[in-house]
């Protein structure tokens, strides 16, 4: 399990300029490489086309103690 600051870039179809995000996400994954790609497929899964796009920046990932 991996705790997140997720930077993202929000840009809207024929709208000049895109909007950056940050969410805090808890990401179930086995490795760290794992827990990217999650993410990544999360915020490609939301895209649609001719309408709105996602496009991660930035993962931050914190320290989890057990």
């Amino acid at each position: 399990m991996f705790f997140a600051k997720v930077f993202y870039e929000r840009s809207e179809y024929m709208v000049d300029g895109s909007k950056v995000f940050e969410e805090l996400m808890v990401i179930h994954a086995e490795s760290v490489t794992e827990a990217e790609a999650k993410v990544e497929a999360h915020f490609e899964a939301k895209c649609r086309s001719y309408d709105v796009h996602y496009y991660v920046l930035r993962i931050e990932f914190f320290t989890i103690l057990k």
